[in-house]
């Protein structure tokens, strides 16, 4: 299996088998699964756009943005939580918000 909780893992719809991200594109069969069955993704921290940060992580910090105001990074970081320091909040904002979509 790959890193479950960052990669998505497909859940069988009809006899509840958990696929890798790996195993679903080999369109394997375990057990009683078949390939040709109905299937949900799940994933605990989809990556929105860099590994490291969860999608839940990146919508905090924009939701932090607004409630606290740009460049208030200290704030911003307890509210985005998991560790990430004001520094790293900044970087991430800056590099991959403000950079790739213009956004400040």
């Amino acid at each position: 299996t790959e890193r479950w909780g960052l990669s998505p893992v497909f859940v069988c719809a009809e006899c509840d088998a958990e696929l890798c991200l790996c195993c679903f594109v080999r369109k394997a069969e375990p057990g009683q699964h078949s390939k040709t069955h109905s299937y949900r993704i799940r994933s605990a921290r989809p990556v929105l756009v860099e590994e490291g940060w969860a999608a839940s992580e990146d919508l905090a910090m924009l939701r932090a943005i607004e409630r606290v105001g740009f460049g208030n990074w200290t704030d911003i970081a307890e509210s985005v939580g998991r560790g990430h320091s004001a520094a790293d909040v900044e970087r991430h904002y800056l590099g991959l918000y403000a950079g790739r979509f213009g956004v400040h």
